[in-house]
């Protein structure tokens, strides 16, 4: 089982021990590779979501959310092709663009359409994510040219 330092992150020395279990938890090779991941933490400093990228990856986050728990973890990925079997129950994952069972798709769009639940951009508000409901939740595009639209 991966090993958490740390369930709340203060400090750039935390954030970077959580990092560091999951990447020795991934195989050598996986390790020598470069990496980009992201964090995301609530108001209280603890981990809501680590962002990750392939296969090796997510199982890692697996590993975590069941070193954790307490809490559930949630993210989105655009990899429809990745193996999710085996998922924690505490961990949710969201389609960027797809959905599979009872994984919500989650998709950006110019406006929302008025037949699916619209992200509010508050997570300290809203389940929409955390609860896999088989649903397309649309997130309205706040930052053009950063996020990729779905034309209708």
């Amino acid at each position: 089982m991966l090993e958490v330092p740390k369930t709340k992150v203060g400090t750039a020395e935390s954030a970077a021990d959580v990092f560091l279990s999951l990447l020795r938890a991934a195989d050598e090779v996986e390790q020598d590779k470069e990496h980009v991941w992201a964090m995301g933490l609530d108001n209280a400093h603890r981990i809501k979501y680590v962002e990750l990228g392939d296969q090796d990856e997510i199982v890692a986050l697996f590993e975590l959310a069941r070193a954790l728990p307490h809490m559930i973890h949630f993210g989105y990925t655009a990899r429809q092709d990745l193996r999710y079997a085996g998922r924690p129950a505490n961990l949710r994952i969201n389609g960027s663009g797809w959905a599979r069972g009872k994984m919500n798709e989650y998709c950006v769009v110019q406006k929302p359409t008025g037949t699916n639940p619209v992200c509010p951009g508050n997570c300290r508000t809203c389940d929409l994510c955390k609860i896999e409901r088989g649903i397309v939740i649309e997130s309205v595009l706040r930052r053009p040219g950063r996020q990729k639209v779905r034309s209708s």
